[in-house]
């Protein structure tokens, strides 16, 4: 769904669109619990959202704040709730591409699914739609050793024009987003 990811002019911040211009941010009434409540079944939907979006804002030096708001009772609507547990999990894996990074010297690529942070250990490639199998490493990076997070070396495939294409692990082509770290 978020193959392309760019955030919207001025007045729009934090919003999400997709390559032909479609408004995907559909957190405001999903991550609420949706009009319905919360009754849905797309809570990885949501949560791989919210996991996206949380990359796209910290490769671009911002910080994401998530409004979580309690039922009448106090207690968490089940969407918010799988949600924010999906994430939680996630940044557990993938802590360390987001906690205490930076971002590298571009956010990501134009028209790719992709996004940079960096810290000591490296450059941290985000691949936002990892279930295409594969993304395309700039000049700049191609040619370093890259693992994933599952630990495995990422097989690297280099092209004449300077670039490489990284392939995806299987086990991490269904994440919301896949993480690769480039040394």
């Amino acid at each position: 769904m978020l193959a392309d990811t760019e955030s919207r002019p001025a007045g729009h911040p934090g919003r999400l669109i997709d390559r032909t211009g479609r408004d995907v941010d559909r957190t405001g009434d999903q991550a609420r619990g949706g009009r319905d409540g919360g009754k849905g079944d797309d809570d990885f939907a949501v949560a791989a959202l919210l996991i996206r979006m949380l990359v796209d804002v910290v490769s671009k030096n911002g910080n994401l704040l998530i409004n979580v708001g309690p039922a009448a009772d106090g207690s968490i609507p089940p969407l918010q709730l799988a949600a924010m547990r999906a994430m939680g999990s996630w940044l557990g894996e993938n802590g360390d591409a987001i906690y205490g990074t930076r971002p590298w010297v571009r956010f990501g690529e134009p028209l790719a699914p992709v996004r940079y942070t960096a810290s000591s250990a490296g450059v941290y490639l985000h691949a936002l739609d990892p279930a295409t199998g594969e993304v395309t490493l700039p000049p700049e990076l191609a040619g370093r050793e890259a693992r994933w997070a599952d630990g495995s070396i990422a097989a690297a495939t280099s092209h004449a024009d300077g670039t490489a294409t990284l392939s995806i692990p299987d086990g991490l082509r269904g994440a919301a987003v896949a993480v690769a770290t480039i040394g």
